[in-house]
């Protein structure tokens, strides 16, 4: 068995490595797998600054679906509120395998929003930092049960996974073009799967590793750009944050029976979430 627990990187604009995860399209999921660790803390001494509360717009997105013998739930809908700059979700899923069901059961539970935070006219060279926090507790279950060959060629895949994930970038609202050299990124997640193919002899691989997973930090992302701003243009950070749980049983000639997975996320209640404090040109 090989256990992933995490990847880490240090720095800024992807300075490491990501790992993805092959999405489970049939229930309309992709997650991404990514333990990121960053450098630096919140910045001060500033010429200008976007706080509390902040201007701009977001859009929640929020999705579920379940299939057979399974479960989804968006237990705290996806939120960014301007006025106190926080933001989150809390979803979880769960699948069993099931005689109404021999084939597949799956279900996931995903949110997020878009943000375009204002960001003021600032003249001259300068680069953009953005201070936020964040905290996340998730938790990953699977127990693999019994996979029986009926006949010929066929498989078992079963996958339990959460994932959360955030990146953002300057923007010129204006021309709608992206302003600032790189995007950064930060995600944070976990899986366990187990594969079983038989033709005719079978053979099982197990990837990922359950249980819990955490995350809390506060950080910094900075931004140069690309040209000096236009007074006549208007500017913002453009912030994408989703995040989810999923459970994914599916056989092909096989006979399953004793398989559960549950998975679950908390990015929203209890003290978790993400907090974007301020984004300050200097």
């Amino acid at each position: 068995m090989k256990a992933t627990d995490s990847i880490v990187t240090a720095g800024s604009d992807r300075l490491g490595f990501s790992l993805r995860v092959p999405s489970a399209t049939a229930l309309g999921a992709v997650f991404l797998v990514v333990n990121l660790v960053f450098a630096g803390g919140v910045r001060a001494g500033l010429s200008g600054s976007s706080v509390l509360p902040f201007k701009g717009n977001s859009s929640p997105w929020n999705y579920q679906t379940a299939t057979g013998c399974s479960k989804a739930g968006v237990v705290v809908p996806a939120f960014f509120n301007l006025s106190s700059g926080v933001g989150g979700f809390r979803d979880n899923a769960s699948a069993s395998s099931c005689r109404s069901s021999p084939s597949t059961n799956g279900s996931a539970a995903e949110g997020g929003f878009k943000a375009t935070i204002d960001i003021p006219y600032h003249p001259g060279s300068f680069r953009v930092f953005v201070n936020f926090s964040e905290s996340m507790f998730g938790n990953v279950r699977l127990s693999p049960g019994n996979c029986t060959l009926v006949s010929g060629f066929s498989y078992c895949i079963w996958v339990a996974a959460v994932y959360l994930h955030f990146h953002g970038f300057i923007v010129d609202l204006t021309t709608g073009k992206r302003v600032s050299t790189g995007t950064h990124y930060f995600g944070v997640g976990r899986f366990d799967s187990n594969t079983t193919v038989c033709s005719p002899a079978c053979s099982s691989v197990l990837y990922g590793k359950a249980g819990p997973v955490a995350t809390l930090g506060a950080f910094s992302w900075s931004f140069s750009l690309i040209s000096k701003m236009q007074k006549s243009d208007s500017y913002a950070l453009r912030l994408f944050v989703s995040g989810g749980a999923l459970v994914y049983l599916y056989s092909y000639n096989h006979v399953v029976s004793g398989t559960t997975g549950a998975a679950s996320i908390d990015f929203g209640a209890m003290g978790h979430g993400l907090t974007l404090k301020s984004i300050v040109e200097s």
